[in-house]
């Protein structure tokens, strides 16, 4: 919209400048006193259709399209030094504004009247004070606003402007009008330089009152939500289609939109007079039903149940084709969808495996396979619909030559098993069938150790591995080797043209001996003669080992015997674990035994009778292996100990009995070794009464002098 400001105080609204529709307009004042106002009024063409503020009778009144004291002027309710407004509505049609009929005028008083509908276009806004008195009488005319009726009613935009009726805002934002009184300018100190500066407050509701606040927050006014009623007239729309939104609702420029979040190409230049827009729906949606979302810079509205249908279901290839394809020489761009308008008439075309692989720009070999017997030239007709909508059309011709048949028949090489480790193994022969005579295909293998041979008619040649060519009727054998352990399988594969299997050998499992009862433990004594054979606990075996014999032991091995006298060896060796090892000539499997050799043999100790007339006597005899002695002495009198512990030495013994009474003596001598084995020996010791004849005595005096004799020589 433009203003013009007038003379006189005029400021004149362009009617062709104003979009059809529904508008509220609004007057702001403010007086000192009566006297120093006269009037405000508003109209179109003629000054007998106005709204009018003034001073008539004392009061400052407010009245509708009545004449001046005709009686029917209302109270403004004015309040000094207070702003107050008047508001009314007003169409406009072709341009055209005109006062609506009927509708209230309602003010802050809460006075109310009826409009008249001009006759001629113009919208005219006319302030005007008692000039000579204005300034000191304080009368002031702050504001006039036209701002649209239909707005979203959600949002609370503020009425923005400043004072200077130059500056207005955008013709999406209410117009807030200045009046500058017959050039007489309010004084700078009570200039309103925006809503909120003195305005504020004034809530403006769809059914048209006032409300006023003087505390001045900021302004809000009622808004009506703007609706898309249809989408191209049934909501059905198509992939890539130019189609028709309606948006009469709307009061501001159209600037964004999209389907099911996918955004139209382009929004076409409009303006707020539009009804219609037409936008290009995208082509990369799937066929559904979605929401299609229009918006200005405040204004949006989403319409639900929009179906999309798809017409190009396939995806045209962007990159270069291949020569022989389908495209090829077509103009191609990113986001480009097609349709088979007519399909070929001697052949078919997989289409799902070409969309699904994105064969579409291959070989049209890759996706055409021709009728059976068919040869000559077979076309197809495409046409391709471009991301901006439009669509181009040609027929690609398909030449098919003469068909030869080189697919073999389907054929399947069955696994060996069970055989020789490391070997080269054969499998049956492939003959090779399905292709025309004298078309050659290629044999080619895969795999570690992997070979073929081919008889032609005249016996298999050599084995290799390089690729050749085969016919129709030839033999294909192929061979693999065995891998060098049990139970393993070598694979690989033979293709022979189109068709191909794979290829298996698994060696044979190991044949081991068996282990048919566990080895027992063996518990034995020192002494105890052992035999034991292997053969009975395992079967299969060729031979046998026996790992763990102590040195020294009296058990040795041979063959599959274990065999011998456990010895003092085995003793302190004991336990020890034996491990019997059975052998085959694919492997061999292990047991492991205990042996357990205790000491259960007592020691040899002697003791020898005395017969003597030395009452200190000395007894003695062997100790073997004890480790310890006890030496009883049971007699007639033993005054000092009856008992002795003695201290094996060498492997002998030996005990002075103290002074001792002539008479008989028992002597009972205990041997114990390590283990508590024990042994227990008995003797008699006597001790006579020298003899009392002279030559009795003479003879022990002669003795008992060469005893000493021998003792002091030696």
């Amino acid at each position: 919209m433009s203003l013009v400001k007038g003379t006189g105080g005029f400021l004149d609204i362009a009617a062709n400048l104003i979009p059809d529709g529904t508008y509220t307009i609004a007057v702001w004042y403010k007086t000192a006193n009566a006297a120093g106002f006269e009037s405000f009024f508003y109209y179109a063409n003629t000054a007998s259709n106005t709204v009018r503020i003034d001073n008539w009778g004392g009061k400052i009144r407010h009245r509708v399209d009545q004449a001046f004291g005709s009686g029917a002027e209302e109270d403004a309710g004015s309040v000094a030094n207070t702003w107050q407004c008047v508001i009314g509505s007003m169409s406009v049609s072709d341009g055209v504004p005109r006062l609506v009929t009927d509708s209230a005028a309602v003010d802050a008083g809460g006075g109310t009247g009826a409009f008249q509908t001009p006759a001629s276009p113009a919208l005219r806004i006319f302030g005007r004070l008692d000039g000579g008195n204005q300034p000191a009488n304080g009368g002031k005319f702050g504001m006039a606003a036209i701002y649209p009726a239909k707005v979203d009613a959600t949002d609370e935009a503020h009425i923005v402007g400043g004072g200077n009726p130059d500056l207005l805002p955008s013709e999406t934002s209410p117009i807030a009008l200045w009046i500058d009184v017959a050039g007489l300018a309010v004084d700078g100190s009570d200039n309103v330089t925006s809503w909120t500066d003195q305005v504020g407050g004034l809530v403006l509701t769809p059914s048209g009152t006032v409300t006023a606040d003087t505390d001045f927050a900021p302004v809000t006014y009622p808004t009506d939500t703007p609706t898309i009623s249809n989408v191209d007239g049934d909501n059905a729309v198509n992939q890539g289609q130019l189609v028709n939104i309606n948006v009469t609702d709307f009061t501001e420029s159209i600037t964004s939109g999209d389907i099911g979040g996918v955004a139209f190409p382009s929004i076409p230049d409009n303006d707020p007079a539009d009804d219609v827009i037409q936008v290009r729906m995208p082509v990369t949606l799937a066929a559904g039903t979605y929401d299609v979302t229009i918006s200005g810079a405040t204004e949006t509205d989403t319409i639900s149940g929009v179906t999309y249908a798809i017409t190009h279901q396939y995806t045209a290839p962007y990159a270069p084709v291949d020569s022989n394809s389908l495209f090829a020489g077509q103009s191609l761009t990113e986001d480009s969808y097609f349709r088979i308008v007519t399909p070929p008439a001697n052949g078919t075309i997989d289409a799902a495996t070409a969309e699904a692989d994105s064969l579409w720009g291959n070989d049209v070999d890759d996706i055409y396979t021709p009728d059976e017997g068919f040869t000559g030239d077979d076309t197809v007709t495409l046409e391709i619909l471009y991301a901006d909508g439009t669509t181009a059309q040609w027929t690609a011709t398909i030449t098919v030559e003469e068909q030869i048949d080189t697919d073999p028949d389907a054929f399947t090489v069955d696994p060996l098993t069970n055989q020789a480790l490391d070997q080269w193994v054969e499998f049956d022969p492939i003959l090779v069938s399905g292709i025309d005579p004298g078309e050659q295909i290629a044999v080619v293998v895969s795999g570690t150790y992997v070979q073929y041979a081919v008889d032609s008619g005249s016996g298999y040649g050599g084995f290799s591995a390089t690729s050749t060519n085969v016919q129709a009727g030839d033999l294909v054998k192929p061979r693999i080797r065995t891998i060098d352990d049990f139970s393993s399988e070598a694979t690989g594969s033979i293709s022979i043209g189109s068709e191909s299997s794979s290829l298996s050998a698994t060696t044979r499992a190991a044949v081991l001996p068996v282990l048919d009862t566990p080895v027992p433990n063996l518990n034995l004594g020192e002494e105890d003669v052992v035999s034991l054979d292997l053969d009975d606990y395992f079967s299969g075996a060729s031979s046998y080992s026996l790992s763990g014999i102590p040195a020294g032991s009296g058990l040795s091995f041979t063959g599959s015997v274990l065999s011998g006298e456990t010895n003092k060896n085995d003793v302190e060796a004991s336990p020890y674990n034996l491990t019997a090892t059975a052998f085959s000539a694919d492997g061999s499997i292990q047991d492991v035994f205990e042996v357990t050799v205790v000491d259960d043999i007592a020691p040899t100790i002697s003791i020898g009778a005395i017969n003597t007339m030395d009452t200190t006597p000395t007894a003695s005899g062997s100790a073997g292996d004890s480790d310890s002695l006890t030496l009883d002495l049971d007699g007639v009198d033993v005054t000092h100990t009856s008992s002795y512990n003695i201290t094996p030495s060498g492997g002998s013994w030996s005990q002075q009995f103290p002074e001792l009474a002539i008479g008989t003596y028992n002597m009972t001598l205990t041997g114990v070794d390590t283990a508590g084995n024990e042994t227990v020996e008995t003797a008699t010791l006597q001790i006579v009464e020298p003899s009392t004849s002279p030559s009795s005595k003479l003879l022990r005096q002669l003795l008992r002098g060469s005893l000493r004799s021998s003792l002091k020589l030696s």
